[in-house]
């Protein structure tokens, strides 16, 4: 996607595909890129269509990523293809609908096979792959580089990595975007997921309000728009978002300045001018013209940098802005001439469109197609052009750089395979090979549309004669446009071009219009496909020939050697035959070292239609494969005649179509003569086999046989009866009638080819059966249907009788036969939702009798909503008392409607209700819930739920209300990940057991953790207690404690290093919040967030108990009382009981604990086996007697905490 401006750039290296050390690169098969939907196919879903299409295995899927719907009011829906729920990368296909019908694919869809998906490489390890492949001295994410791009250090997204062109094997890999300032480099790098290889790499940089005047470089004075600041005027146009800065011979980005007058008549820098101005004019063409909005069609900012270091001779577009150099002064002067701005800008077109990758036939599209526009822009803003790229910039003689009325004379084709024209098939495509000719190739679709607009008459590179009318630059690049963003995609080809314009050209202007007929005689002027009008077969070739190509193809008496290629035209060749004769067939294959299997075919166009899809035309197919010489016979049917094209196809590993186009092989067209023949045919037909007599009745038998064969073909059979003739028929079977009741008969049949060559006779006897049996079976009774689904029901009937007996019963769907049964019940399938139905069921007897039918009618059900209802949102409370609470949220929608909400406390449902509030009622004092809301509509789908924990009031009024005590030992205990600097930590740095919170670095909400809500309102205090183990952390490097009040967040806490406390020593630390500094809301919640540099400063949060409390005569401070004491250094001492120096008894418990202990006990606390606390006895209130009275009959914890460890024991309570 790279433009020829780089190459009068310094040479970077933005692209490479790794090689297999194999003998040869392995295939991987991609479909074709225009694909017609057949009239059945038309009917399917979406779904149906690609399964159909592209025999999806369950591992492969395509979801849609975006609908448009264009300008003449047509459909395109774009999937992207998914191998195992990861992205294949440019795998990507549109389906095209007309008034409301799928009628078209696009794009490609790669087939995988079998890929392990699992990464052996990590993101971060990917990405240092990636920079060290890169190289650079600064990047563009790194601080102070990134002036409005807004970038963040890269991380890699997993995807399938495919060679679109078949080369290589499909790899799991990490597609990382790396942007390079020093030296200059942007691409998207493709790293192996699995060994760190670099894969890949697919270049992203392209070479290439008040009303205002001013001065340009190249076009004179020019008027544009600009914006006032104060007193002063700005390159700033507002309305449309175009910027232009300063750069001011400088690289870095972020120290660009405006580009200033005084005035509206900017005089001071003609090169800004002449970038904002050609900006300008390129926004306006493209919204104009085509109804785009800026380049990626939603009115994104178009940025433009001029003065870009110092004698750099480059423009180009990195993907989000222009960047203009200098030039050098001696050959070019400043980048900025208006078709090299629409050219550059034009990229980010393509790239929000088709995103044709950069190499071989789709780069040479991608380079052509923005010098289309380029040209059509220049038109638009002056009224003419010269079809010459870059004239403008070029002084001391160096001229223009590219030319699409001649583009021979800069040494680019204007001939597909003409002179000056560089195979896609070169290898790996490297700048130093121009990407296998995106830059020269671009030729091609540059002279056709300059012809399509001029018109032209002459003969081409390869002989073809044209004479193309013109239809004006305005209607080409129309064509041109809707081509792009409608039809192609990232891999696309010439052939693909020609395909979407001609569809294009049909869509604006009417199947077989002037438009239509100039767009296909231009393609045929460049030697992409045949004139209007003419028959013109499909492509299909070998990509690679290097390996094994024909070497003989001998039909009959016909024979052609012929050397290494992936396609040969030998229509100047004929090949005669004669109509209704065989002829012997030998192909060849050769190869340059190791011998492959090949799989070979022949086709035949009969019919002369233009294509290979008759029934027939597939001549030849041995239906295996081999390495060696190929033998057989190619039969001439009797009918054929006249001259037509004969197709013979070689492909490696696998059976190909007629119009496929492989990676190893070769393909060869032929012309071949059938004629009527002569010689007489005196060869009779072998007899036919295996016959057979069937249904055998009084009057009648069916006779069955296997078919004769003839060297040019049978023409009929003859059946006779008892050795008179009875009838003749063309297939191998008859139907014998007017015979007697039980008689024996001698049947036999021949076989006769048209020029009356008879066979030997087969014969069977048969005996008619004796007695008729005429009598009709009973109809069916209490014929019902249940199960009744969308698509389907199950009938049930009581059984019929008959004189000898039911055979079968024949079952009904609207009239139609819908199978047949032995049984008295039936599953009907196939049916659709929402539809009434009759079914009707009748007996019928082995002689053919059938009874009277019994009819049952039925409505099938409604499609089914599978669709959950949205999660509520906003739940908080209210007027919460020591028994009750209300409760309210914002509605949950739903694609029906929603039935009800349910309540929860605690995980058990209390009720329902319709309306969004709910209150709560028989609560206990004192006591923390947790209250759930969820959605649920008629059917029975639920949301996810919302919830809140709320603390019912004190019955005592004013005592401490545990809200949470969380330890971090069975996971988040509520508290949620931040993201990649958070993490649950399991070792010697938590405070209690084994698990507490790691938080690092600065990287923001990434680097902390954050509790649910709270219901802070029945407390005026609250108070948050917790441990912490710093490590690493450098002077004045802090975290911080923060608190969110219903509307914000605010920091409550800060605690540095150096001044709180030091490295590798536990702490710990309170803090207090009054009602009175801080709104206590309902959905209150706290933050624990690190703050430090970003090289590995580590943090441990661990033991965090949030209680609240009503304190009568609490005295305000002017902000959070916070209180901090280092405990120890080293790892907290969390131990079970040592009963030599404490003993706790009766155990079991009853009413009291008993404690008997010398140590200094700080704190006695009790908790659940689930975590929550129970009881607290702390301070003066510590005692050798604990009443437990209150708890229920179960298991518990019991904590002592002294100065420098942690007791913990389990007991019961009966």
């Amino acid at each position: 996607m790279k433009t020829a401006f780089m190459t009068i750039a310094l040479a970077l290296s933005f692209f490479a595909i790794a090689q297999n050390e194999t003998p040869r690169p392995v295939q991987n098969q991609v479909h074709s890129s225009f694909i017609q939907l057949n009239t059945s196919q038309q009917g399917l879903s979406p779904n149906q269509i690609f399964s159909d299409v592209y025999q999806l295995t369950p591992d492969e899927n395509l979801n849609l990523v975006s609908e448009l719907q264009d300008d003449l009011g047509q459909l395109h829906k774009k999937y992207q293809q998914l191998y195992k729920g990861i992205p294949v990368e440019g795998a990507q296909v549109t389906l095209h609908y007309q008034d409301n019908a799928p009628t078209m694919i696009t794009g490609y869809f790669a087939e995988i096979g079998q890929l392990n998906v699992k990464a052996q490489v990590q993101n971060e390890a990917a990405l240092n792959r990636a920079k060290t492949k890169v190289n650079a001295k600064v990047y563009a994410w790194e601080s102070g580089h990134s002036m409005h791009m807004d970038m963040e250090e890269p991380e890699g997204e997993l995807v399938v990595f495919t060679d679109n062109n078949g080369f290589v094997q499909p790899k799991l890999a990490y597609k990382i975007d790396v942007y390079a300032l020093e030296p200059l480099y942007r691409a998207d790098v493709f790293v192996d997921a699995t060994n760190g290889d670099i894969l890949f790499e697919n270049p992203r940089i392209h070479d290439a309000d008040v009303a205002a005047t001013g001065t340009s470089s190249y076009n004179g004075n020019v008027s544009f728009t600009a914006d006032q600041n104060g007193t002063t005027y700005r390159l700033r146009q507002v309305a449309d978002g175009i910027e232009t800065f300063d750069l001011n011979n400088g690289t870095n980005y972020s120290n660009a300045t405006d580009v200033i007058s005084n005035s509206i008549n900017f005089t001071s820098d003609p090169t800004a001018i002449q970038a904002h101005w050609g900006a300008e004019q390129t926004h306006g063409y493209f919204q104009q013209k085509h109804n785009r909005n800026s380049y990626n069609g939603s009115g994104a900012v178009i940025r433009s940098y001029v003065h870009y270091a110092s004698g750099y001779v480059n423009a180009f577009w990195d993907g989000s802005r222009m960047t203009y150099g200098d030039g050098d002064g001696v050959n070019y002067g400043p980048l900025v001439s208006l078709d090299i701005v629409g050219h550059e800008i034009a990229h980010g077109v393509t790239e929000y469109s088709a995103n044709l990758v950069y190499q071989r036939e789709s780069g040479a599209l991608n380079e052509s197609f923005s010098d289309i526009f380029g040209e059509a822009i220049e038109n638009y803003a002056t009224g003419s052009n010269n079809w010459q790229m870059g004239t403008d910039i070029g002084i001391g003689g160096s001229g223009a750089i590219r030319s699409m009325n001649n583009p021979n004379a800069f040494g680019d084709p204007d001939t597909y395979g003409g002179s000056y024209w560089k195979t896609p098939n070169c290898g790996t495509p490297s700048q130093s090979n121009d990407y296998c000719g995106v830059h020269s190739n671009s030729g091609v679709q540059n002279k056709w549309f300059y012809i399509l607009s001029q018109g032209e008459s002459g003969t081409n590179d390869i002989g073809s004669n044209y004479n193309v009318s013109a239809i004006g630059i305005d209607k080409a690049a129309t064509i041109a446009y809707r081509n792009l963003t409608v039809y192609l995609s990232t891999n696309s080809t010439f052939a693909d071009a020609r395909a979407g314009a001609i569809q294009s050209a049909e869509d604006l202007y009417g199947v077989g219009s002037a438009e239509v007929i100039a767009t296909t005689n231009a393609w045929y002027a460049v030697g992409v496909g045949s004139e209007y009008g003419t028959i013109g077969y499909c492509n299909s070739a070998g990509g690679n020939s290097s390996y094994e190509w024909i070497a003989n193809v001998t039909v009959g008496a016909f024979s052609n050697s012929s050397g290494a290629a992936g396609y040969t035209d030998f229509t100047g060749q004929t090949i005669n035959v004669n109509a209704g004769q065989n002829y012997s067939v030998s192909l060849s294959p050769a190869f340059s070292g190791s011998v492959y299997q090949e799989y070979w075919k022949i086709w035949i166009d009969y019919n002369a239609d233009g294509d290979f899809d008759d029934a027939g035309e597939l001549a030849f197919d041995p239906g295996s494969m081999s390495s060696a010489t190929v033998n057989g016979s190619l039969s001439i049917p009797a009918g054929a005649s006249g001259i037509t094209r004969m197709r013979v196809s070689m492909k490696w590993n696998a059976a190909q179509t007629a119009c496929e186009s492989f990676s190893y092989g070769e393909v060869e067209d032929y012309t071949i003569d059938v004629g009527t023949g002569g010689g007489g045919d005196v060869i009779a037909p072998s007899a036919p086999g295996s016959l057979a007599a069937s249904s055998i009745t009084q009057t009648s038998a069916n006779l069955n046989w296997t078919a004769s064969t003839d060297n040019v073909g049978v023409d009929h059979y003859n059946v006779y009866v008892g050795g008179s003739l009875q009838g003749t028929t063309t297939g191998t079977s008859y139907s014998v009638s007017g015979l007697t009741a039980n008689t024996t008969y001698t049947l036999t049949v021949d076989a006769e080819d048209a020029a009356g060559n008879i066979s030997s006779a087969s014969s069977v006897n048969i005996t008619t059966a004796v007695v008729p049996d005429n009598t009709a079976p009973t109809p069916p009774s209490s014929l019902s249907a249940s199960s009744i689904t969308q698509t389907s029901a199950n009938l049930n009937w009581t059984a019929s009788t008959d004189n000898v007996g039911v055979d079968h019963y024949n079952v009904y769907v609207g009239g139609s036969l819908q199978g047949t049964t032995t049984g008295t019940s039936y599953s009907v399938s196939g049916l659709t939702a929402n539809t009434a139905y009759t079914f009707t069921v009748d007996a019928e007897d082995a002689a053919g009798n059938t009874s009277s039918a019994s009819s049952v009618t039925i409505t099938t059900s409604a499609a089914v909503d599978n669709t959950a209802p949205t999660m509520p949102s906003s739940l908080s409370a209210s007027n919460t008392t020591q028994t009750s609470t209300d409760l309210s949220w914002g509605a949950s929608t739903d694609n029906v409607g929603v039935d009800h909400y349910n309540v929860y406390v605690n995980g058990g449902l209390i009720g329902t209700t319709t309306s969004t509030s709910a209150s709560v009622t028989s609560l206990s004092a004192n006591t923390t819930y947790t209250m759930s809301v969820e959605a649920e509509d008629a059917v029975g789908n639920t949301s996810g739920s919302v919830s809140i924990n709320v603390t019912t009031l004190s019955g005592g009024g004013g005592g401490p209300v545990v809200l949470s005590a969380d330890y971090f030992e069975s996971g988040w205990d509520g508290w949620s990940d931040g993201g990649s600097d958070c993490a649950r930590y399991g070792g010697t740095r938590s405070w209690e057991g084994n698990y507490s919170i790691r938080l690092r670095d600065n990287s923001g909400t990434k680097s902390a953790m954050t509790s649910s809500s709270y219901d802070l309102t029945p407390h005026n205090q609250v108070e948050v207690e917790f441990y912490f183990y710093p490590n690493s952390m450098e002077n004045n490097e802090d975290f911080w404690l923060r608190y969110y009040d219903g509307s914000s967040w605010v920091t409550v806490g800060s605690w540095a290093r150096g001044t709180a406390f030091n490295n590798n020593a536990f702490y710990t630390s309170t803090v207090t919040l009054s009602n009175a500094n801080y709104a206590f809301p309902s959905n209150a919640q706290f933050r624990f967030q690190c703050d430090a540099s970003g090289n590995g400063d580590r943090v441990y949060i661990d033991q965090v108990i949030i209680t609240g409390s009503t304190v009568n005569n609490f005295m305000t401070p002017t902000g959070p009382v916070v209180s901090i004491n280092k405990l120890k250094s080293g790892n907290a001492d969390q131990r079970a009981f040592d009963e030599n120096e404490l003993r706790v008894y009766p155990v079991p418990a009853h009413d009291y604990l008993n404690i008997e202990t010398d140590l200094e006990v700080q704190r006695i606390s009790i908790y659940a086996l689930d975590g929550k606390m129970l009881i607290i006895n702390e301070g003066d209130d510590l005692g050798d007697q604990i009443d437990v009275s209150a708890l229920l009959s179960g298991a518990y914890i019991l904590r002592i905490e002294t100065e420098d460890e942690v007791i913990t024991k389990k007991f019961t309570k009966e």
